[in-house]
């Protein structure tokens, strides 16, 4: 879980391989994989897909960075354009960056991006 600058709750549903949004009214929208079928659909976001997203990170933007653990990738899902897309790992435009089973996502002060490449028993870091 993880709250953005507008207090609201963003969670990684492993099991329904979604990610879906607590409003501060107490309202839950699935933002992500609305069927809860795995998959690696990327685009938009309700059609989109995730296969047991591990851990989320909330960007200075408002941006959500999942650790998409079973897809081997890193996601951005823009709450903006309602977009998903891999930034890290399979799917992105990244070269060099395999990564194997994500198991975390964390975004430093100074907007550096940690990840925890389990698969490959790392840690990478990408300076923005």
């Amino acid at each position: 879980m993880a709250v953005d600058s507008k207090d609201n709750l963003y969670i990684a549903d492993r099991a329904g391989h979604a990610l879906r949004v607590v409003k501060p009214d107490g309202k839950v929208y699935t933002l992500v994989n609305k069927k809860g079928k795995k998959g690696r659909a990327l685009g938009d976001g309700i059609n989109a897909q995730l296969f047991g997203p591990k851990y989320l990170a909330i960007d200075k933007d408002d941006k959500v960075w999942i650790a998409d653990d079973q897809n081997d990738r890193i996601c951005l899902y823009d709450p903006e354009t309602k977009q998903l897309t891999s930034i890290i790992g399979k799917e992105s435009n990244m070269q060099g960056w395999d990564i194997k089973r994500p198991h975390g996502v964390t975004i430093h002060k100074d907007g550096s991006i940690y990840v925890v490449d389990s698969g490959n028993d790392r840690v990478l870091k990408l300076e923005r």
